[in-house]
């Protein structure tokens, strides 16, 4: 119960960050590029994807789906996916590693660092060891102090996993 409960509220505020944080501009709705159109659609669809996630969540919870349905289909693990995925994408966008609109000075040294590919893997993974419960404090540590590290690290030799 207590997790439904916490996993709604954390869904629910990914959503709110994809719906109306990450919309908001400094420029009149006129005065915007193509680009940020493209992203303000594409993060509205993925804030509609969570909460319809959270929503099918719940009226499983409730029993409007049938149980032997709802239980069949693992339903919540793939609504929790889902919400979880469609917000890594948003982030992915807002991150400017899909739908640049200019490549400023501060992003082309981050890509010549890092480029954007290694960048898009970085933050896949990151969500992925979420997802399966392999985050502990010391994967966070070297995920932030060294994504190069982190890549190179023996993951078959480990003792963690």
């Amino acid at each position: 119960m207590f997790h439904y409960i916490a996993a709604g509220i954390f869904l629910l505020c990914l959503s709110y960050m994809s719906l109306f944080l990450f919309t908001k501009s400094n420029k009149q709705p006129e005065a915007r590029g193509t680009k940020k159109v493209i992203r303000n659609r594409i993060y509205r669809v993925c804030g509609g994807l969570m909460i319809t996630a959270v929503l099918i969540i719940f009226a499983g919870f409730l029993k409007i789906i049938p149980e032997a349905f709802y239980t069949d289909k693992h339903l919540t693990f793939w609504m929790e996916t889902l919400a979880v995925e469609s917000f890594g994408f948003s982030w992915l966008i807002m991150g400017d590693t899909l739908f640049q609109d200019i490549i400023t000075k501060k992003t082309l040294i981050s890509m010549t660092k890092q480029p954007r590919i290694l960048n898009c893997i970085f933050q896949c993974v990151s969500f992925s060891m979420i997802i399966n419960g392999y985050f502990k404090k010391w994967y966070f540590a070297t995920l932030i102090s060294s994504p190069e590290a982190f890549f190179h690290y023996n993951w078959s030799a480990s003792q963690d996993l």
